[in-house]
């Protein structure tokens, strides 16, 4: 597909051309959410126990019905015997997450906050299982984009390709190299309080000029990090 100059959020970009229309974008007082899902995070000798959750052919199961988030998120070790192709469901407040059951068991971090999380099966949908996530130590930070100054404008993913780099500052400077109209400007990403603090995903604020201008998902992995467009904002004088 060829490269064109595309405009997002007010901003031009390189994109790749016949990649279909823009995806609707939502009214301006939508709030972002923050991403939520699974993660393989390191683990500290002050975390506690994963709770075990099993898919076996009756369906899911849960060796305990409340689990304690660390700072990286919510601990649970995934096994069972259910048949090859079952996928297991977690469903949060504002998010969730489906992965296929491993052939051998595995520790998963997720992204849920602190309140109930629905645990089911796909060979068995309808026997489920409960978890409740309690924070004792306030790691889990509540809020969204929104609140940091981010009001919704529309979708950036479908159009800008991610940063990338070696480090967050390097895939950040990467992705803002994205967008043609930026050299010369005055701009500044800003890690935003959300989630937990040593996710591997992190959510950044692209502002110009001062102005809150675009959204980012930070993702660290063992092969280097990516910076990945995730929304842009309502700009000043716009509804």
């Amino acid at each position: 597909m060829a490269a064109g100059v595309m405009v997002v959020g007010g901003l031009m970009v390189v994109g790749l051309a016949g990649c279909g229309g823009p995806k609707p974008a939502a009214g301006p007082e939508r709030a972002v959410p923050v991403p939520a899902g699974v993660s393989s995070a390191p683990v500290t000798t002050a975390d506690p126990p994963p709770v075990e959750i099993r898919c076996d052919r009756a369906g899911a199961t849960v060796s305990a019905t409340t689990v304690r988030a660390t700072r990286a998120g919510v601990r649970v070790r995934v096994t069972g015997d259910a048949p090859a192709d079952t996928y297991l469901a977690l469903q949060w407040r504002g998010g969730g997450n489906g992965r296929p059951v491993p052939s051998t068991a595995e520790v998963w971090t997720l992204q849920a906050p602190p309140g109930a999380v629905r645990v089911s099966c796909s060979n068995a949908e309808n026997v489920t299982a409960a978890l409740t996530v309690v924070d004792p130590s306030g790691h889990w930070r509540p809020g969204t984009v929104a609140d940091q100054g981010c009001s919704f404008a529309g979708l950036a993913d479908w159009v800008v390709r991610p940063g990338a780099g070696s480090t967050v500052d390097a895939a950040l400077a990467d992705l803002t190299g994205h967008f043609t109209e930026l050299t010369g400007r005055r701009t500044a990403w800003t890690e935003l309080p959300l989630g937990y603090p040593d996710a591997p995903d992190s959510t950044w604020l692209l502002s110009v000029d001062g102005t809150a201008r675009l959204t980012a998902v930070v993702h660290r992995s063992g092969s280097g990090v990516t910076a990945s467009p995730d929304a842009t904002c309502v700009r000043p004088g716009r509804t």
